[in-house]
């Protein structure tokens, strides 16, 4: 963890699932690595017209990872992924569609394993610090090959942690 990076939380709720079961995620941005991405995350943090709010994972693949579909426009996203960009377990990215960096879709993934073969195709933003055990007990609610997800888990709450180091 790097303490000068900004973190997020996602709060979801699975629909099936009683409130106290609600899940909540913490995410470490790496502006460093991708500085216009993570400032557009940041914005759909703090946006009230085009927030992260209502958005859902989509897609449940045991063992691999979970696709935040993120509700409203895409993300900004960087143009290169530089070479150390690793996907391991808890890593957060973003879904890249075709060959051009440009051709985002609107989602986040988030790594239930190492995945090598993501390296290099999709960009590594972030990395779940807390969370990220509850987050894999819902891959029960998906299925293999593709994914469906039979209760799909939905982002009811968000923001930015904010170090209020200045007390009285």
């Amino acid at each position: 963890m790097n303490d000068e990076n900004p973190f997020i939380f996602l709060g979801l709720a699975v629909p099936s699932l009683s409130a106290s079961q609600n899940i909540r995620l913490l995410i470490e941005l790496f502006p460093g690595v991708a500085p216009a991405t993570t400032t557009s995350v940041l914005e759909r943090v703090h946006s009230k017209e085009n927030s992260l709010l209502g958005s859902s994972i989509n897609k449940i693949v045991p063992g691999v990872l979970c696709e935040l579909y993120l509700s409203g426009t895409s993300l900004v996203n960087d143009e290169t992924i530089p070479k150390n960009n690793k996907h391991i377990k808890g890593s957060v990215s973003v879904c890249r569609r075709g060959p051009l960096a440009s051709q985002i879709a609107p989602s986040l993934m988030i790594c239930f394993a190492t995945l090598p073969s993501l390296d290099g195709h999709h960009l590594v933003i972030g990395h779940v610090v807390e969370g990220m055990e509850s987050l894999m007990k819902l891959e029960r609610y998906g299925s293999l090959p593709l994914g469906e997800c039979t209760h799909c888990p939905v982002v009811t709450t968000c923001g930015q942690i904010v170090d209020d180091e200045e007390g009285p």
